[in-house]
């Protein structure tokens, strides 16, 4: 049985916690983006093998921390961009045609890479998306867990995890509209977690 990386997010929901379920999609305009995993990540990371863990901006790095309240996001413009209020996710690809550079995602003030999106995966769980690549976790400075994007060709390097980013409904916070650069606010697909 071949399994592909929805497959085992959708693994992680089930066995990784147990005391959470999913309920319908549903659209909002504030997210979190979350991970769970479902598999022995190696031991620089092997934090992340238990609980949830959100995307955040940390000193202009996206970073997973396990505070979902500091990991609000939202869609702005039609481009479209990923951003904490005007601070928007940066993917700058790299390396070479099979391994990727291991350089982490930023968060750019009245920026952001475009299109960076929330889209449904094989299995209808809206998820980050971006030029048909994945995501991988890796170990930063101190205990800091930082996301960094592989291009489609590319492997995961071997002292990181891949990661799918789910897209998570939340009812905090507002989001400003024409803030900066980066447009309006749209509403994203997103799952609700509740237990």
């Amino acid at each position: 049985m071949q399994f592909t990386v929805a497959s085992l997010a959708l693994l992680g929901l089930a066995s990784a916690a147990p005391t959470l379920k999913t309920s319908a999609t549903d659209t909002s305009p504030t997210f979190n983006l979350m991970y769970q995993s479902n598999i022995n990540n190696p031991g620089p990371i092997d934090a992340l093998n238990t609980g949830s863990w959100y995307v955040t901006a940390s000193n202009g790095k996206a970073v997973l921390s396990s505070f979902a309240s500091r990991g609000l996001l939202y869609k702005y413009g039609t481009g479209p961009r990923i951003a904490q209020a005007s601070v928007g996710l940066t993917i700058t690809p790299g390396g070479t045609a099979t391994v990727p550079d291991g350089k982490a995602i930023e968060f750019v003030v009245n920026n952001g890479t475009a299109p960076v999106d929330i889209q449904l995966n094989s299995s209808g769980i809206p998820t980050l998306w971006h030029d048909g690549g994945r995501f991988q976790a890796c170990q930063g400075d101190g205990e800091e867990i930082y996301l960094s994007y592989v291009q489609p060709g590319q492997r995961f390097l071997a002292a990181c995890a891949p990661v799918e980013l789910q897209t998570v409904c939340s009812t905090l916070g507002v989001g400003e509209e024409m803030k900066g650069q980066l447009g309006e606010i749209e509403d994203v697909a997103c799952i609700h977690i509740s237990d």
